[in-house]
């Protein structure tokens, strides 16, 4: 449980910073303060659900969904791609085709979590890789990426989904077979959580000290 607060605390105090240096953000960088804010916002109702109602999945469902059109926002406004809003649409439609087979099998809200979070994972993990491409085809030379702030945002993203995808892979093989690992992997899994937001505060910061350039 103290794992949990201080994950919080981490999403809070990157929002705080992204929050700071508001009036400066690119629309890119904008997006994802209002992604942590989106995060935040989530994670301590759930606490409440979680202990007082059993439950919380209604609202993570609802969560997730934001949180999916926000990263698509993201990148759509991060790639520069000369077909504008083309990431944008392709997301949408995707979301939009998910919830209509969703709604077309009566899926329960336990099955729609289970199912979009999958869905989710490969949208935002091949989003991911085209965005990190078309950053290296841009810059010309492979490092010079390594000065954008989009490379490091969308590096540390692509690698929070593959981390969670191995998890998932692994979960229920641990839980049933290996018990006392899989509390350590939890360990593990939720330090890489706290990571990835703690993360996404240190590349603003250190753009701000002007190590990227863009």
């Amino acid at each position: 449980m103290i794992i949990y607060y201080i994950y919080i605390l981490v999403i809070f105090l990157s929002f705080l910073v992204y929050l700071f240096f508001y009036k400066t953000l690119a629309t890119e960088e904008k997006i994802i303060c209002f992604f942590l804010l989106t995060v935040f916002l989530v994670e301590i109702p759930a606490i409440y659900l979680s202990i007082h109602h059993r439950t919380n999945l209604i609202l993570y469902n609802v969560g997730c969904q934001i949180q999916y059109i926000e990263l698509i926002m993201y990148f759509n406004a991060s790639l520069h791609y000369h077909r504008k809003n083309m990431v944008l649409r392709v997301g949408f439609l995707s979301l939009v085709s998910f919830l209509f087979v969703m709604f077309l099998f009566h899926a329960t809200k336990e099955d729609f979590f289970i199912i979009f979070l999958l869905f989710e994972g490969f949208m935002i993990t091949s989003l991911s890789l085209f965005t990190l491409f078309r950053i290296i085809v841009n810059d010309n030379l492979f490092f010079n990426a390594f000065k954008d702030y989009n490379f490091f945002v969308t590096l540390i993203i692509l690698l929070f989904w593959c981390l969670t995808y191995f998890y998932w892979g692994f979960q229920h093989i641990l839980v049933y077979n290996y018990m006392q690992t899989f509390k350590w992997v939890q360990i593990i899994i939720d330090v890489v959580d706290c990571g990835f937001y703690f993360s996404l505060g240190l590349i603003l910061l250190l753009k701000k000290k002007n190590v990227f350039t863009n």
